[in-house]
């Protein structure tokens, strides 16, 4: 789930302007090749923290919506 959110963050950064084009060839590759190369297509490192903290801040962005929606 972690890796979807970091990719989801990467989308909505606009930091990889074909991202679309890349993740759609990830989605055909299925399990073919490993998550490092996989990941590696869109230029990041899956040993790399600051990929893993782009989906961190995804979670946080839904918790703390979650909790405005409570105090509602």
């Amino acid at each position: 789930q972690l890796l979807v959110l970091a990719l989801y963050g990467l989308y909505k950064s606009k930091k990889c302007e074909n991202f679309k084009e890349l993740y759609i060839k990830m989605l055909s590759l299925g399990g073919s090749v490993s998550p490092k190369e996989l990941v590696g297509m869109f230029g990041f490192d899956i040993e790399d923290e600051n990929f893993w903290e782009i989906g961190i801040k995804e979670i946080q962005k839904l918790i703390n919506e979650f909790m405005e929606l409570q105090s509602c």
